[in-house]
């Protein structure tokens, strides 16, 4: 993050594992929190275990917190999308480092159980609520396989 008067950037999330990501990130409405992907990578001998989850970083503290998701049939989780109230964050089930897209749900802001926004089998990515949180819009192929809204 970087003030818009200049001045030296502040680094607001950096993963320590080297096959690890964090990005993806959204700002909340009242520009105090930011939600971002996060993906974890641990290996154990020759075992390789991974999965993303939903982070939450305080802007002004640095503090960095998961985002507690009950009730996904996966817990890999992207493309997170704050309400236009703060109260809920829409995101997308699939892992966080590749280019697929999964199922959009949505979890409160504190954390909790997750509800299903679109059907099953939809590749959905990038939700965004509108102004008046009434609708949601992503990104999804169609029958012929092309990105449409």
């Amino acid at each position: 993050m970087v003030d818009l008067s200049g001045g030296a950037p502040r680094l607001l999330s950096q993963t320590v594992i080297a096959d690890g990501f964090d990005g993806q990130g959204a700002w909340s409405p009242d520009g105090r929190t930011v939600a971002f992907s996060r993906a974890v990578v641990r290996t154990e001998g020759e075992a390789v275990a991974g999965w993303s989850e939903l982070a939450l970083v305080d802007v002004a503290s640095g503090a960095v917190r998961s985002l507690p998701i009950d009730g996904l049939p996966e817990p890999d989780v992207r493309d997170p999308a704050w309400s236009p109230d703060g109260s809920r964050i829409a995101f997308v089930a699939a892992w966080a480092r590749d280019g697929d897209g999964g199922r959009v749900w949505s979890v409160p802001a504190a954390g909790g159980a997750a509800s299903p926004l679109t059907r099953a089998g939809v590749r959905s990515l990038a939700p965004a609520f509108s102004p008046d949180g009434d609708r949601l819009a992503f990104l999804a192929p169609d029958s012929a396989g092309k990105v449409q809204v």
